[in-house]
């Protein structure tokens, strides 16, 4: 799926389930290399489970870091402008309302992309519910009410987001935010997710994955 914004080309990935009908539409957040395989494929496994899995892309057509220091170059300056990346965040939503057979959306992203996902729920972007696998958790509060779920995933090990920071951003959940939740699995670092990343403080663990896909997988069923 192309569309632009700014005058920039972005290119999403989707993925949709067999059969016919209206749909839950899964935005999925990349995090910092860009969208890579692994969000395609988790877009891909949406599918399984009967929504339409969109990965998403907000650094532009084709770019994609090949290292630490790509990754931080094509994040940072997002990060630095949060203006920016809502835009982008909001532009990726509007792409994907324009797919045939889309009833609601959802959101759902993975470190950078978590905070994307937090972000798309804090400027009441229009999905119902969002998840955040062992995201950034800077607070970036929201001017009024959250109206989406919320669901934060998280390694309690994490060595990249302190629990200082998971308790400032729970209170601010608390604050704005109707139904929030927050999960933390006990020995799991951050990218718990993702085989590929085998040494901390970048460490996957097999058990979180598959327990924080059991719950996502409930939290997005309770909305169809």
């Amino acid at each position: 799926m192309l569309y632009t914004h700014d005058g920039k080309e972005f290119e999403a990935y989707v993925a949709r389930p067999q059969g016919e009908g209206p749909r839950l539409a899964v935005l999925v957040f990349h995090a910092w290399a860009g969208r890579s395989a692994f969000e395609c494929a988790r877009a891909d496994a949406l599918a399984q489970l009967g929504f339409i899995g969109i990965a998403v892309d907000l650094y532009g057509k084709g770019l994609l870091g090949r290292n630490n220091q790509e990754n931080a170059e094509l994040m940072q300056p997002l990060l630095d402008d949060r203006l920016l990346l809502r835009a982008r965040i909001r532009a990726a939503y509007q792409a994907s309302l324009q797919l045939e057979g889309v009833s609601q959306t959802a959101a759902i992203g993975y470190c950078f992309g978590g905070l994307c996902a937090l972000d798309a729920a804090r400027i009441n972007l229009g999905v119902s519910a969002v998840v955040s696998f062992h995201g950034n958790l800077t607070p970036y509060s929201a001017t009024g009410p959250i109206h989406a779920r919320i669901l934060v995933l998280h390694g309690y090990q994490d060595l990249l987001v302190s629990q200082q920071a998971v308790t400032a951003c729970m209170q601010e959940f608390d604050t704005h935010a109707r139904d929030w939740q927050l999960h933390q699995f006990g020995q799991a670092e951050h990218s718990f997710t993702n085989p590929d990343l085998q040494k901390s403080p970048l460490l996957y663990h097999a058990l979180s994955d598959a327990r924080s896909w059991r719950l996502m997988r409930q939290f997005l069923l309770e909305l169809v």
